[in-house]
């Protein structure tokens, strides 16, 4: 049995939380790879990490880089999207319009090189490397913009006009691969030196690949919190797609070596990503290089599996939070210790009361940790949570779960938008048709109604509902996609019924 220990908490909404020093319950704790996501980062070809808010993107490439953290052949790491915001640097540097989306692709393609070649100088053979220091002069030369912070960038591009010094680097170059690799210039327009700076890389790893033939070397760049005020606008499509061009064509460019991996990877959420079908090389790159984040097992929820992902990622926490020890893995259904299983009503008892909660959620792990925490503070010393608790924690649970959403919902509507579809939805019977909600909203929103549904459904606010059946987008799996029918009836999520009641 587990020592009875009052705890009103299983763990953040946000992984970065879990990672401070400050926090009562680290992440190192509490993870577990338990969908078999870390070879995304390392051995997969695969750039393109697909989840949505909460399904634990930042989580698994926070872990991956703690757990390559000090280790003599893996370097990772992770740049948010608020550290160099593209559309404010060409907004910033007053770009023209007509070439802002060659702009987008060569200030993300300067900013992966760079910091490329900054993670190389951290391996220690790169010290035997003749005249070594030189890389280090490289970037204290053109301090700035060699850098990933968008202010620096700014001025030190306005400063120096957009160009850099290569002499550091050329010397370097000329040392250690002879002079006919030299640069043709000291002093070039940062697109310029692009070319080069690959080539440069790209010998630095051949050379690091022949003195270390029989072990492997990675260098893993991950771009994280990509919807970071990202709107459904012409602008911010293409740099989106730009970004995930130009991130294949470096996972492809540094191939060569079977030894050195050098992986470039992109998080980002599902909805976003198919905003982007438009473009004619979308569905080729997309399809052959994402990695969806699945943790709903369509057999493991019907044939009512106790141990599913799902639920030993919250039985890890709740022992953790109940009976911590630091390090512990060893799961066990730590669920029905604090949950009076025998208060449910006779039709939800079976397959479980675990799947009772999981139905509230969108089968995301910061949902179940939100819905563990607030039922938590409805929890008795020495006793278990009853059915009637959790109801009385609905209200609360869904008014979370809807901020949740509003706050995916920004890449769609604005403030005045969403507050039409909130009043509309409250104003709709338990079941209704689509001409019903057409009728609550139409001319209301830049979208047509038919296309409001469609952004609901794929959010998961609604269902469609068939004969009994409710189908919702977040139970799809890769091998069973789930779209709207606008020929159906709409339900809401029985997760957010108390909002709109």
């Amino acid at each position: 049995m587990l020592r009875k220990k009052q705890s009103n908490s299983v763990g953040a909404l946000e992984a970065e939380a879990e990672l401070s020093n400050r926090s009562t319950i680290k992440l190192a704790d509490v993870f577990y790879d338990l969908i078999d996501i870390e070879d995304f980062f390392e051995t997969s070809n695969r750039f393109i990490l697909v989840g949505g808010k909460g399904s634990g993107k930042t989580a698994f490439a926070r872990m991956h880089q703690a757990q390559t953290k000090n280790k003599y052949n893996k370097f990772t790491k992770i740049i948010s999207k608020g550290e160099y915001d593209l559309e404010r640097v060409i907004q910033d540097l007053q770009m023209s319009e007509d070439s802002e989306e060659k702009n987008h692709k060569e200030l993300f393609d300067w900013l992966i090189i760079n910091q490329l070649i900054e993670m190389m100088q951290q391996h220690e053979l790169i010290k035997t490397f003749k005249k070594s220091d030189l890389l280090e002069e490289y970037k204290e030369t053109n301090r700035g913009i060699v850098g990933i912070s968008e202010r620096e960038f700014v001025e030190a591009f306005k400063q120096f006009n957009g160009s850099v010094k290569v002499t550091a680097l050329d010397n370097f170059i000329t040392a250690n691969f002879g002079k006919s690799n030299k640069f043709k210039y000291k002093k070039a327009e940062f697109t310029k030196v692009l070319p080069d700076l690959k080539r440069v890389a790209r010998l630095i790893l051949s050379e690091l690949s022949d003195r270390i033939p029989d072990e492997d070397l990675y260098f893993t760049i991950v771009f994280d919190d990509l919807d970071q005020n990202l709107k459904n606008i012409k602008e911010h499509r293409d740099m989106l797609m730009n970004m995930i061009r130009v991130a294949k064509d470096y996972n492809l460019f540094f191939s060569e070596q079977e030894n050195i991996i050098v992986k470039i990877a992109l998080l980002v959420r599902p909805d976003i990503l198919s905003e982007l079908d438009d473009y004619t090389d979308s569905f080729k790159v997309i399809e052959s290089y994402k990695r969806q984040i699945e943790w709903f097992l369509e057999e493991e929820y019907y044939n009512g599996k106790t141990m599913t992902s799902l639920r030993k990622m919250v039985n890890l926490r709740i022992m953790n939070a109940v009976q911590p020890k630091r390090g512990a893995k060893k799961i066990h259904d730590a669920w029905s210790e604090i949950i009076n299983d025998s208060t449910f009503p006779q039709q939800f008892k079976k397959p479980s009361s675990f799947k009772w909660c999981l139905d509230r959620t969108r089968y995301r792990p910061r949902d179940i940790i939100d819905f563990i925490n607030v039922i938590l503070k409805h929890k008795k010393q020495g006793q278990k949570i009853t059915y009637q608790a959790i109801q009385k924690s609905l209200p609360k649970y869904s008014s979370n779960l809807w901020k949740e959403i509003k706050n995916e919902l920004s890449f769609y509507f604005e403030l005045d938008e969403m507050n039409v579809i909130e009043n509309a939805l409250k104003n709709m019977d338990d079941h209704f048709r689509t001409n019903q909600f057409t009728t609550a909203i139409e001319g209301k929103t830049k979208y047509e109604p038919g296309r409001v549904l469609e952004i609901l459904f794929n959010a998961s606010v609604l269902g469609n509902m068939e004969n009994g059946i409710y189908y919702y987008k977040h139970r799809e799996t890769s091998d069973n996609l789930i779209k709207h029918d606008l020929g159906k009836d709409f339900c809401v999520n029985i997760g957010l019924k108390n909002v709109f009641m």
